[in-house]
């Protein structure tokens, strides 16, 4: 029942944060975005135009880096670990080590990595436009489509800067 009091408090403190915005690192302009109305789990990630929509809104998880769709208990995850594999939106997992995360690490940029391995979130074919996929593949040097940056007015500051 705490365990349960504890996650009600979370979610209602997350709610009220400040958010940030995750783009490509060379343009503002595109937002990672979840593709659904209503986000919930499964709804997949892509990169659209950033419209300032609760749906292009990240907080980190607790204490970790993995993403977190701002007010819900929606955080990124990858469908497989495998290159190709489409990020979409899980149920944040109780315990971190449940499965794999997405986390920022600084690299030239800040790239997100997947769980400790050599995937990278990568914009599809590197392109900007509506609805293009976010997904993994394996991380390479100089890769725009898997550079990152964030954007956000008093946003949480990510766990390799606290």
């Amino acid at each position: 029942m705490l365990h349960l009091i504890h996650l009600a408090l979370l979610l209602v403190s997350l709610s009220f944060a400040a958010a940030r915005r995750v783009h490509p690192t060379n343009n503002t302009a595109w937002c990672i975005h979840a593709l659904a109305v209503t986000p919930r789990s499964g709804t997949q990630l892509g990169v659209e135009g950033c419209t300032g929509t609760f749906r292009q809104e990240w907080n980190f998880f607790g204490s970790s880096s993995i993403l977190q769709l701002k007010g819900t208990n929606l955080c990124a995850a990858p469908s497989a670990k495998r290159n190709g594999a489409r990020v979409y939106l899980r149920d944040c997992p109780r315990d971190r080590g449940q499965w794999g995360e997405i986390m920022w690490h600084p690299a030239g940029g800040l790239r997100l990595s997947y769980d400790n391995t050599n995937f990278c979130l990568d914009n599809e074919n590197g392109r900007l436009g509506m609805h293009n996929p976010v997904q993994i593949w394996d991380c390479y040097d100089g890769g725009a489509a898997q550079t990152w940056g964030f954007t956000g007015e008093n946003g949480p500051t990510p766990p390799w800067q606290a």
